[in-house]
């Protein structure tokens, strides 16, 4: 008999910029996005720059098990820097006192 457990845990976005956002009705993200999969679920596309005025996004599991996926169609500008940068902290929570939704 295995035993799995699942400790939930952090994922910081230090930096996230992946193409242009825009628009949340069609082709929104044009040159790539990313998006998180956690357990069965798959989340929306996230894709422009990810933070405004110091706050970075922060993405909390649900269960033990969770994919990131990136996705990069095209560069709309010349250099790749201007396309795309992507720095992530992870950090283990105690389950007693992570908050979930």
């Amino acid at each position: 008999m295995t035993t799995h457990i699942h400790f939930p845990f952090q994922l910081t976005f230090e930096e996230f910029k992946l193409g242009r956002f825009r628009s949340f009705q069609h082709n929104g993200c044009p040159d790539g996005h990313l998006q998180i999969r956690d357990g069965p679920r798959l989340g929306g596309q996230y894709c422009g720059i990810a933070w405004a005025n110091g706050a970075r996004p922060v993405y909390i599991s649900e269960n033990g098990n969770v994919s990131v996926i990136l996705r990069f169609y095209q560069f709309y500008g010349e250099e790749l820097e201007n396309n795309f940068s992507f720095r992530l902290r992870y950090k283990f929570l105690d389950s007693s006192t992570a908050r979930i939704r």
